[in-house]
């Protein structure tokens, strides 16, 4: 990579540093502010007003939303964030956030630590496009609303061969 491909990765990342900021403080207005008026969510264009909708209804949802980085990686105009979300569930969302997973759930009251991986393509220095891979089945069954498997990472003893 040249020095300003390095220097624009940089800055990347140090945007969604920001962003990540201001997850952690419930600011959707701020984090939405990271995003172009043509920024795109899983390939939705909804820009910082849509993605603003979307934020509030994840702090409704878990009012301590937080995020914690686990690794972070830029290249030219890409940025891949790996975090440990946590939050307490202790509301409702009005948007189907979670993929609908727990759109019209009641409140739990219960406490959850999943991992997510988030790609944001950046352009002159907004979020253009955005996707993630989220542990929702993790998330599901720390809420209790799914079964636990009783898996252990790693422990194989309990797979079917």
């Amino acid at each position: 990579m040249s020095r300003d491909q390095v220097s624009q990765a940089e800055t990347n990342k140090a945007t969604i540093r920001r962003l990540v900021d201001a997850h952690n403080r419930q600011d959707a207005s701020s984090a939405a502010a990271f995003f172009a008026e043509a920024g795109t969510n899983h390939g939705r264009v909804v820009g910082p007003n849509g993605m603003e909708r979307v934020y509030k209804n994840l702090y409704t949802t878990f009012p301590d939303f937080r995020w914690e980085i686990q690794s972070l990686f830029g290249e030219n105009d890409w940025v891949a964030l790996h975090v440990l979300q946590t939050g307490t569930h202790l509301g409702t969302p009005e948007l189907p956030v979670f993929g609908g997973l727990i759109h019209t759930v009641a409140p739990t009251g219960k406490i959850v630590s999943v991992a997510n991986i988030h790609l944001y393509q950046m352009v002159d220095g907004l979020i253009l496009k955005h996707s993630a891979v989220r542990d929702d089945l993790g998330m599901m069954q720390q809420m209790g609303l799914l079964p636990d498997t009783g898996h252990v990472e790693g422990d194989m003893s309990r797979s079917t061969r």
